[in-house]
């Protein structure tokens, strides 16, 4: 591997890891009551 690709992979890893940042932080703000509800039903649900 020369120079070049060696340091085209980190970047292209950064990359990666900030596109999968902002679509996290997209759905972090997207929870509302339809998560809420949604945890209430796990938690509250028994297993067989």
């Amino acid at each position: 591997m020369d120079n070049q690709s060696q340091r085209s992979v980190p970047e292209f890893g950064r990359c990666i890891l900030h596109d999968e940042a902002k679509a996290l932080d997209a759905l972090a703000d997207s929870l509302g009551e339809e998560f809420t509800r949604a945890i209430d039903l796990i938690l509250s649900s028994t297993a067989p």
